[in-house]
């Protein structure tokens, strides 16, 4: 029986060692971020017993995506091991240069694929749950590949959870749009869904055989230090929460970018982001006893935390156009980006279009603690954008008076409302706005 009393923060280390050391780690690498358009390169895999699995599945490729090329990267992975997507490899072992384990590997047709991850992801005398960094995204490319039969899936519980916190942020949007609330008050209950969310990690992890997203972990950290003002109270839960830079704080490394080396950066994370939560959620916390990689990591979030939002708000942008200029759905629930800054970027493209905030909101407002509004951040993201994608918005969204006006940016937008109906049907539902 679940024992309930882990809603309320009671953890041991016992327990974290039985529920999060020693699980299957599980992640993927793509062509792209739409599960629809594009496919599946490499599923990693580490059981409980510490075997690397990489699978990669077969199929004709030009090239690898410009984001996978490097020495640490996918293409480099693929170059020091002899690893060819265009025909099938038996599985054997490799020793990577940039990997500690040895590393069974292959490269197989889809169909055969589907059958190894599946029996090595249910092949267990133990229901072992499944370590996933941002498992939404990943979620949703293996529920593509497996044809709606992924082995892996979040308990009912967690998805009543996660629908009841979106569903409840979006009225909490509307009350603060129509002046009924603050938004101090909405990033309030935003910390206590996020806390939500947590206490179901733990009841599922207890439970056995479900995922631990170590990314709502990171929120879970960053959201307890908001709330005990340690941190600026940003309203972005995920700032913060990348792999990069939790690897770098936390473990000394860099993330390498391959599937089968991420999980074992993955599954040390999980046992660490679950101590630091837990020390912040107690009630006699005290900061002796953080550790020195916990004091770094809060450091960065208040010295750095503007140039991430701004980073983050500017990798929206980018990616809006891209997937606007080839023709594809806007996807805020990718896990690559947040919803919140996804949100944010159409703030700005739609100018005070229904899914916006405003400025009757915004304006004269400093709705976070790095001293500068919402738009203020925006304009910076927008400014520090390379003339290709200044380009492509001209190209796509047209331009006039909008933003010049609104901004002081440059003059050449034309917002079309075929457009901005597209985008903000898309983004409307589910999406948070960074407060």
């Amino acid at each position: 029986m679940v024992d309930r009393r882990r809603r309320r923060g009671r953890v041991t280390e016992d327990f974290i060692q039985k529920h999060f050391t020693n699980q299957f780690g599980v992640d993927i690498e793509t062509t792209g971020v739409s599960p629809r358009s594009d496919s599946l390169l490499q599923i990693g895999l580490s059981t409980p017993a510490g075997q690397l699995y990489d699978i990669n599945i077969q199929q004709q490729l030009s090239g690898l995506p410009e984001f996978h090329q490097g020495e640490d990267r996918l293409s480099g992975y693929y170059r020091r091991n002899n690893i060819n997507l265009a025909q099938e490899q038996p599985l054997r072992y490799v020793r990577d240069s940039k990997i500690e384990d040895r590393i069974l590997t292959t490269t197989i047709a889809q169909e055969k694929a589907k059958i190894l991850a599946r029996n090595l992801l249910t092949r267990t005398n133990q229901p072992a749950n499944y370590i996933i960094h941002n498992a939404n995204f990943e979620r949703r490319f293996l529920d593509n590949f497996f044809e709606g039969s992924s082995p892996i899936n979040f308990s009912p519980e967690y998805w009543d959870t996660l629908k009841s916190n979106r569903d409840q942020r979006k009225v909490d949007i509307d009350r603060m749009r129509a002046g009924k609330m603050s938004a101090a008050e909405v990033r309030a209950r935003d910390i206590q869904r996020q806390l939500r969310t947590y206490d179901q990690i733990l009841v599922d992890a207890q439970r056995g055989g479900h995922v631990v997203d170590t990314f709502e972990i990171s929120k879970t950290v960053n959201a307890l230090l908001q709330q005990r003002g340690m941190v600026p109270k940003t309203g972005d839960l995920g700032l913060g929460g990348n792999v990069e830079l939790l690897s770098k704080i936390f473990l000394g490394q860099s993330e390498l970018h391959v599937g089968v080396s991420d999980i074992g950066v993955q599954n040390k994370l999980a046992p660490k982001l679950v101590r630091f939560a837990e020390k912040l959620r107690a009630n006699q916390f005290n900061e002796k006893f953080l550790t020195e990689a916990e004091r770094s990591y809060i450091k960065t979030l208040k010295t750095e935390g503007l140039n991430m939002k701004i980073g983050a708000q500017r990798r929206a942008i980018q990616r809006i156009v891209q997937q606007a200029s080839t023709g594809q759905d806007i996807e805020l629930q990718s896990g690559k980006y947040i919803a919140s800054n996804l949100q944010d970027a159409f703030d700005f493209l739609t100018g005070k279009g229904e899914f916006s905030l405003g400025r009757n909101v915004t304006q004269g407002n400093r709705v976070i603690d790095f001293g500068l509004s919402q738009e203020e951040i925006v304009q910076k993201a927008f400014a520090s954008l390379d003339q290709n994608t200044l380009r492509k918005i001209d190209t796509i969204i047209g331009g006039k008076d909008v933003a010049a006006a609104r901004y002081g940016i440059k003059k050449g937008f034309d917002f079309k409302p075929s457009s901005i109906r597209k985008m903000g049907m898309a983004a409307g539902l589910g999406a948070g706005i960074g407060l």
